[in-house]
């Protein structure tokens, strides 16, 4: 697995994550669990939804 999935996303997916979605894609080979303090409408579910594609 890569050891930071935030940089293959924009190039294999050519879309844009915003920094903060970018933390959460990196953390996702190291941590067993994430969490996601933000607040509404900012992406969390499209990203999750991203990593499971």
């Amino acid at each position: 697995m890569a050891r930071h999935p935030g940089r293959l996303h924009r190039g294999l997916l050519g879309e844009s994550i915003w920094s903060r979605q970018r933390e959460t894609v990196d953390a996702v080979p190291f941590k067993k669990r994430i969490a996601v303090p933000v607040g509404f409408g900012v992406g969390k579910t499209w990203i999750a939804g991203r990593l499971v594609a």
